[in-house]
């Protein structure tokens, strides 16, 4: 499709209507914000429901305004409605006035947007029309995902479950039938569906997390369902994408999305009465806040909102604006300050200036013809350089007839009453209406002159005060860098020393579980000693140990024995089998192990601890080892190969 296809398929108005509207959008959307910034300032201890009510009802006021504005364009017809107000005093332009060259610069800065608009009224339009339907299109690609994930992958989880939803809803006052599906394509708890809203919660969640922490989450969600606001979400993502390109609105709806979601946190927060399940489940869910629709109502929120909703809930206290925010603000109150005083005293000056008493007659202007920009030019005579010829245009009414047409230094030469054309030779009939308001008005000029140097004055202090509002949220900046930093090193500082503390805990633990360990080691050598130290007896190659006439020491309790060498396997396997924990003292104890089994206190093992056992200490088919012993003796024998 070329563009001529483009002017036809919209018409001319239409897209110059258009594009003026989307111009005005802009400083529409600056005053949108600034008042949003100002709600949230003055509402900081406010209930997040209010804050929300209130950014939400500025929000749809703008969107009420521009199509409003659009409707007045559309109405208009003509680039005329563009600048008309700017026009609308100006009937008559003095000669050597300073008022007329501000007058005339103003409609000349006017006219030249206008114009511009109008010419590029079809690229424009073209432009956002395109960028409107691929946000649109995607828009409706994830509404559509939203209701496939309703439909795939879905389990029904426990009966128990449903009827605690049902009963989370009557608590809230909820009269619809809320259901709940446990989902394999959600990654995070979502509401789906206007009209039969269903919770999606990820698959397998409701079973490892604990029942407090599913409960915040159902009523956070819950909460969105009672306050419908899928509806006023879905609104705000249509705004977004006919504004795309005005940052005002994006702003202001991100604040509205933050405010939603306070307002949820506290509806759940007053059924819980406890706000350490809620918190956990914020952190909980957030890993899993991948993809999700964004049209719909998750319970994590943007990853950048959830420490803000954290440190809400601890501390009680509403979001404010950050300090660049605060900057914006305050640069947009002075600019809307210093634009109103500005186009208040002009009107007051244009208001005095041609007062019907300054000029004898009520003189007001002609509805029938469009009054032109005034045009002032000054053409340097061929015979004399120094002096120039001042060309005036005006157009007024003055006892019911129009009077249109230019003057040259002062004199008419073009005249045109009620549209019809005046002959050159009764032009001087009419000479004595100019000179009476010629000089009425050099009279007024210096009164506006007056108010202009007032004017200026005023402005030097407003430029002033705001230096010193700069300097004063520059000062208050820097401070609270300089808080922020003290508090930081004393955090550090008291983490170095946490850590130090810490460090000489464990050295300290570490010294006395070695003496401990050195200790019972130093028992059971002693032990093992006395033992050894008794004669054996062999008979028909069996090895009796007399009765040991010194009682046993108290049992180490340290699980990990000395080593010892391969001459002594029987303190070896004694120290393994209460490793593998089958014995729990060697006071009282005997076990029997050759190549095909292994029987401990008179239960055989299973053969997977024999083989554990036969590998390390039996080496050929003959070997065997057994042991007996209890407080009143002590028999070994032992034949290894």
């Amino acid at each position: 499709m070329n563009w001529l296809n483009w002017k036809e398929l919209i018409p001319e108005n239409i897209a110059q209507a258009f594009c003026r509207t989307i111009f005005h959008s802009l400083w529409e959307g600056a005053l949108l914000a600034i008042a949003g910034g100002i709600v949230i300032l003055l509402t900081r201890k406010f209930s997040s429901s209010i804050r929300y009510n209130l950014l939400t009802i500025l929000f749809f006021l703008f969107i009420i305004t521009v199509s409003f504005t659009f409707y007045r364009e559309l109405d208009s017809g003509s680039s005329y409605a563009f600048i008309a107000t700017f026009q609308s005093s100006n009937y008559f332009s003095p000669v050597g006035t300073h008022s007329a060259v501000i007058s005339d610069k103003t409609l000349k800065v006017m006219e030249v947007i206008s114009n511009y608009l109008n010419t590029h009224a079809f690229m424009v339009t073209a432009i956002w029309l395109v960028v409107f339907s691929f946000r649109f299109f995607s828009l409706l690609a994830n509404i559509g995902t939203s209701y496939r994930i309703r439909k795939r992958g879905i389990y029904f989880p426990d009966q128990l479950w449903q009827k605690k939803i049902n009963q989370l809803s009557r608590h809230l006052g909820i009269s619809q039938q809320v259901q709940l599906l446990e989902s394999k394509l959600a990654r995070v708890p979502v509401v789906v569906g206007f009209f039969k809203p269903v919770i999606l919660f990820p698959f397998s969640l409701l079973s490892n997390l604990p029942v407090q922490q599913v409960e915040a989450v159902l009523l956070h969600e819950l909460a969105h369902i009672k306050r419908r606001d899928l509806f006023v979400n879905l609104l705000q993502h249509l705004a977004e994408i006919v504004f795309f390109f005005n940052p005002a609105v994006i702003w202001i709806s991100s604040q509205i999305r933050n405010e939603r979601e306070n307002c949820c946190d506290d509806i759940a927060l007053a059924q819980l009465h406890n706000k350490t399940p809620f918190i956990r489940a914020l952190v909980a869910f957030q890993e899993f806040n991948l993809d999700k629709a964004s049209y719909a109502v998750g319970f994590p929120g943007k990853s950048n909102h959830l420490l803000n909703r954290v440190l809400r809930i601890v501390n009680n206290n509403n979001k404010t604006l950050t300090n660049m925010e605060k900057i914006l603000l305050a640069t947009g109150l002075v600019a809307v300050g210093l634009v109103t005083i500005t186009f208040t005293q002009a009107e007051n000056a244009k208001s005095k200036l041609f007062a019907p008493s300054a000029i004898g007659q009520n003189i007001q202007q002609s509805p029938a013809i469009p009054p032109p920009p005034v045009k002032t030019d000054s053409v340097p005579e061929a015979n004399n350089k120094s002096k120039t010829v001042q060309k005036t245009s005006f157009l007024f009414s003055k006892d019911g007839k129009s009077y249109r047409g230019r003057r040259i230094d002062g004199k008419v030469t073009e005249l045109y009453v009620d549209g019809q054309k005046i002959p050159d030779s009764k032009l001087g009939d009419f000479q004595k209406i100019f000179e009476d308001i010629d000089l009425d008005m050099k009279q007024k000029a210096r009164d506006v002159a007056e108010k202009q140097e007032d004017l200026k004055v005023q402005n030097e202090a407003m430029a002033a005060e705001r230096l010193a509002l700069k300097n004063q949220i520059e000062a208050a900046a820097r401070a609270n860098v300089e808080v922020q930093t003290q508090q930081a090193e004393q955090y550090a500082k008291q983490a170095k020393e946490y850590i130090k503390a810490v460090s000489e805990l464990k050295s300290r633990q570490d010294d006395l579980v070695k003496i401990q360990q050195e200790i019972q080691v130093a028992q059971v050598k002693e032990y093992l000693s006395r033992i050894q130290s008794q004669s054996p007896i062999i008979v028909n190659g069996i090895t009796y140990v007399p009765e040991a006439k010194l009682a046993p020491p108290v049992p180490p309790t340290v699980v990990a024995l000395p080593s010892v060498s391969n001459n002594d396997p029987i303190s070896s396997i004694i120290r393994d089998l209460k490793m593998a924990g089958i014995i729990a003292d060697d006071v009282t104890i005997s076990f029997t192990l050759n190549s095909s089994k292994l029987i401990v206190n008179g239960t055989t093992q299973s053969s997977s601890v024999h083989k554990k056992f036969a590998d390390k200490y039996i080496h050929g088919s003959k070997d065997h080892i057994i042991y007996s012993a209890s407080r009143n003796s002590v028999r070994s024998d032992v034949y290894i190969q």
